[in-house]
């Protein structure tokens, strides 16, 4: 039997790419058994655009079923995921970002390795537009945690490793496929506005190295991830602008050395990335005064090679 996946799309004022997401569920290979798209209260024509494209779409693929969710109030994306993933049916979800489009093949190859393997979660390498990077770097050497499989996907012996090695992302665009029962009793913090997915996602990995599941990386160009000029990441910021990531406060006190290393990962790149993005130079002197002690332990950090 063909293995079923639920694609689950946020939506929020994303008029000028949302078709071209949709575009690139459809061109899957390996079909969907569902997509849900979850309106976070858009502003803009989106929901207009999606609407028209699906009524072209729908005449190739009539196969997949669609569902057009409504938030009564914008909650932001982890709240949109949350209401997608609460409704999907499939045996396994992923989430597309709507500025973002997968490769004909993504699919095809999750599924490959679900009936071969039973892999529980598949990470998957992405080309990052506009640098034009694709990550992981097909020229890197594996580290010793990845196992290679075939030419393109390695098995994780210990799969948390991956959350202090930015070599190989875990969160960014949402480049992952999960077995639906794998998040049950897990969702997206809603209160947070940063580096939500990564803290999703390594409480998911948790729960599957608990039970000996099975983690996999898809190496290879499945996944196109844009930089737009809406993206919240690039937004610029005044110092009141700038939130604690909730990742770190969850962490704070924990001895678990997995739990420690993503707190140093997700510290540095939040620090860098706020700081890069204060317009003020008297922002950024407050910044660094009132985060010094992170900042302390940030430079102390050498035990993990991996997160530098």
């Amino acid at each position: 039997m063909p293995i079923s996946f639920s694609v689950i799309v946020p939506l929020y004022n994303k008029q000028a790419y949302i078709e071209r997401a949709l575009n690139s569920v459809y061109a899957q290979t390996h079909a969907p058994k569902e997509l849900i798209i979850v309106n976070d209260v858009c502003t803009d024509d989106s929901i207009l655009v999606a609407q028209k494209s699906l009524a072209r779409l729908k005449q190739r693929r009539p196969e997949i079923h669609v569902t057009i969710l409504h938030n009564k109030e914008n909650k932001g994306p982890g709240a949109a995921r949350n209401y997608g993933l609460q409704i999907a049916t499939s045996e396994y979800v992923l989430f597309l970002d709507a500025d973002d489009e997968y490769q004909p093949r993504l699919l095809e190859k999750i599924q490959r390795l679900v009936k071969d393997e039973r892999a529980d979660m598949i990470i998957f390498g992405y080309r990052r537009l506009p640098d034009n990077r694709v990550l992981p770097s097909p020229t890197i050497t594996a580290p010793g945690w990845l196992t290679p499989h075939d030419h393109e996907t390695y098995r994780l012996n210990d799969p948390l490793s991956i959350v202090y090695d930015r070599r190989y992302p875990l969160g960014p665009g949402s480049n992952v496929a999960i077995k639906r029962t794998a998040t049950h009793g897990l969702r997206y913090d809603e209160t947070a506005k940063v580096y939500e997915g990564i803290d999703f996602w390594f409480r998911v990995m948790q729960k599957i190295v608990n039970v000996d599941g099975n983690v996999f990386y898809l190496v290879g160009e499945y996944h196109v991830v844009h930089s737009v000029p809406e993206s919240l990441i690039r937004k610029k910021l005044a110092i009141t602008d700038i939130e604690y990531p909730r990742v770190l406060k969850r962490y704070a006190f924990s001895d678990d050395r997995y739990e420690k290393a993503l707190r140093i990962r997700v510290a540095k790149m939040w620090f860098g990335n706020s700081y890069s993005r204060l317009n003020k130079v008297i922002d950024k002197l407050l910044f660094i005064w009132r985060c010094r002690n992170l900042a302390k332990t940030i430079i102390q950090s050498n035990q993990f090679p991996g997160s530098q």
